[in-house]
């Protein structure tokens, strides 16, 4: 006989946060007048007091709902109806390991008996039906639980039991479990051969998340058990690619979803019905949204469009001075002297006069920029003749710029808002200089984090979800390297945006390159595949948790 303790999981960090949830929909339902977390106490101690007055023998939920029924002053068809409720909630969090239904069929497959073996108050009826719900259970195994038997895994009763009941030496047994003493420890006592798994086991994230759900009235316990999940299922085949899934469910998911859920409800909030995703970073942070928003059932229009630094800054240049050398010069993404070059639309082979003017010649344009070099490269930015040429390609970069805002909708009346991380706002000053210059409206952003106080007509469009360093607020150096992790997060399976170009009636992004190889082989697919994952297994039903929590 192959026994099998743990096969079946909740979507939730704890029983603690079952409880806060069950309190929520109660309350709601107008059947409890005080709070989740007051209810979720009550539960727990209830339990407690149940099984001290059963004097070591295992409880059930008839006999804790008694106990919770005298703290309500309820009737028993009401203690009977919310028990009711109570386990309509676990069939809605209930989910399979998928481990153990592997294990479960080389078992059967090998013509072993299969057992299922709980320490659980619900009715064993209860854990039979999830157990075929979830393809665990098959004609001929059996099920022994705690609930029913009176006898606990523990002190070996349980165990006992099931030898007893199926004439089984110990010998026959193998028994796998989560608890180190009660599925391991006990049972090898009783010459049962045990082995602990601890997949299920909440890590060091979800034990993070789970630590709050008192705080988020259950929302980061559902965190917790949605990480859980998508680790549990997204299959790996290396230690690297273990530990990235592991991030991305238990620190990236969670980090992406906070923000997107403030996104939507700011959007809610300010009237606003179309919410733009800008490129590369809003990939992710649109399909994370696409997700959330179906299972509000809100009702907002999702847009990606495609925009950078290169694409917006230059397109709005109308002249050269310290703002504008400030985002050309900016130290990022390995700087050259081509790569400066391409962020105002020139290319150093037709400038090659006048950059060996200044000292750059043709061996110094593709090697990462020195402090030196820097200098001298501002020296050629600001030569009269240079400057008249970034000029007019700004213009040529605003005209198809305007064409492609006004075929994504942007100068319609509707209100609309942009997504974008961060981290200086002058994209926004950008894209506000291009549309107030063609009569249209600023538009609204919403940051994950601002480093400064961006310049410009920009005050009172922009909020920050993280932090906001211009106005002193937030997390403000609450996570070193925030810029680089959220940046990594939100990496895209595209190349970015250098402008846009027409083609026919459409006018379309030109792109650096259609993939961005570096991320797809760093592990892209892998984490797009655990973010989906985790976004399938988080329960976020309206009536049954505030989503609007923090």
């Amino acid at each position: 006989f192959d026994v099998f303790d743990t096969s079946l999981t909740r979507l939730t960090g704890s029983p603690a946060s079952l409880f806060t949830l069950l309190g929520r929909r109660l309350r709601n339902a107008s059947l409890l007048d005080c709070s989740p977390e007051a209810f979720a106490r009550a539960r727990i101690r209830a339990e407690g007091r149940a099984k001290s007055n059963q004097a070591g023998r295992e409880i059930n939920l008839h006999e804790i709902y008694r106990e919770l029924g005298a703290t309500y002053g309820w009737a028993e068809s009401e203690r009977s109806r919310v028990a009711e409720w109570e386990c309509a909630l676990e069939r809605d969090l209930i989910r399979a390991i998928p481990a153990v239904i592997e294990r479960a069929e080389r078992a059967r497959a090998r013509g072993d008996h299969v057992a299922f073996l709980s320490d659980m108050y619900l009715p064993v009826d209860f854990i039979k039906g999830e157990l075929a719900r979830h393809g665990l259970w098959k004609e001929g195994d059996s099920c022994l639980v705690s609930s029913e038997s009176g006898k606990c895994k523990k002190d070996g009763g349980l165990f006992q039991c099931l030898m007893k009941t199926l004439g089984l030496g110990a010998g026959a047994i193998t028994h796998l479990g989560d608890n180190h003493l009660a599925d391991v420890e006990t049972p090898r006592r009783l010459g049962i051969q045990a082995a602990e798994f601890s997949d299920a086991a909440l890590n060091r994230f979800e034990r993070i998340l789970e630590a709050y759900t008192w705080d988020t009235e259950g929302l980061s316990s559902l965190l917790a058990g949605a990480s859980r999940m998508a680790r549990l299922t997204v299959p790996t085949h290396s230690a690297q690619e273990a530990a990235l899934r592991e991030v991305t469910a238990g620190v990236m998911a969670p980090t992406l979803t906070g923000y997107v859920l403030w996104i939507l409800r700011r959007a809610q909030e300010s009237g606003v019905k179309r919410i733009y995703f800008v490129s590369r970073d809003g990939q992710i942070l649109k399909q994370i949204a696409g997700s959330l928003a179906t299972k509000l059932r809100l009702d907002f229009e999702l847009r990606y469009i495609y925009g950078s630094r290169q694409a917006w800054h230059l397109a709005a240049v109308e002249s050269i001075g310290e703002n504008e050398l400030s985002w050309i010069l900016e130290d990022s993404d390995g700087s050259t002297v081509r790569r400066v070059l391409s962020r105002v639309g020139l290319v150093p082979e037709d400038e090659q006069p006048a950059l060996a003017s200044v000292g750059l010649g043709r061996a110094d344009w593709d090697r990462r920029l020195s402090d030196n070099d820097r200098v001298l490269l501002r020296r050629f930015l600001e030569g009269h003749g240079v400057q008249t040429s970034i000029v007019k390609q700004a213009h040529s970069r605003r005209r198809q710029l305007v064409q492609y805002l006004l075929q994504e909708g942007l100068f319609a009346q509707t209100p609309s808002a942009l997504v974008e991380i961060g981290w200086r706002g002058r994209m926004q000053r950008s894209l506000t200089t291009v549309v107030t210059a063609q009569g249209g409206v600023p538009p609204r952003f919403f940051y994950f984090g601002l480093a400064s106080n961006p310049t410009g007509s920009t005050e009172g469009l922009r909020e920050t979800y993280f932090f906001d360093a211009g106005q002193k607020t937030g997390y403000l150096g609450a996570v070193p390297g925030v810029y680089t992790i959220i940046e990594t997060f939100c990496a895209a399976e595209h190349g970015i945006t250098l402008g846009y170009e027409a083609r026919g009636k459409e006018t379309i992004p030109v792109l650096r390159g259609e993939a961005n190889d570096k991320v797809m082989q760093w592990g892209l697919p892998l984490v797009r595949r655990t973010a989906e994952a985790f976004l399938d297994n988080f329960i976020c039903d309206p009536e049954l948790v505030n989503w609007r929590g923090d």
